[in-house]
């Protein structure tokens, strides 16, 4: 219950700090699967126009998402900012538990060992680019 209570309060200052609030969207990149991060970050401004929001902010915690935003054309609106790794799974951990932000997303497809992400995208059909518009962002539709 502490630990619960340490994650919210955490979140709070976190979000104050980043000034996340709504209808500010968040997407975390976790680093497991270059080419889901990759489609994460090309369907990023979809995603914000399906919640509507003028504001979007990417975090990286990994070297590799950090040169692959570089290489990326990134919108005007769009913030890009480092977390650390640690802090990241925190996040992940207590999002799990709560679904305290609407507008948020991770990247994560081995964690927790509930999610069968992973296992869909390398023994199915499913491609990083269906997983990204459909599932993680639930845009209905490939634009």
């Amino acid at each position: 219950m502490v630990r619960l209570l340490h994650s919210w309060i955490s979140w709070k200052c976190f979000a104050k700090r980043n000034k996340i609030h709504y209808p500010s969207v968040v997407l975390f990149l976790a680093n497991e699967n270059i080419d889901y991060d990759r489609q994460a970050i090309y369907y990023f401004k979809y995603f914000m126009e399906r919640k509507y929001s003028h504001k979007g902010i990417i975090f990286w915690s990994y070297e590799e998402s950090k040169q692959m935003l570089e290489t990326v054309k990134v919108e005007q609106n769009i913030e890009i900012k480092y977390i650390h790794k640690k802090i990241l799974k925190k996040y992940y951990q207590y999002y799990c538990f709560d679904k305290f932000y609407d507008n948020l997303v991770f990247t994560f497809v081995n964690i927790p060992e509930s999610n069968q992400l992973s296992y869909v995208l390398n023994t199915s059909e499913v491609n990083e680019e269906d997983a990204v518009c459909l599932a993680l962002y639930g845009l209905g539709k490939i634009p």
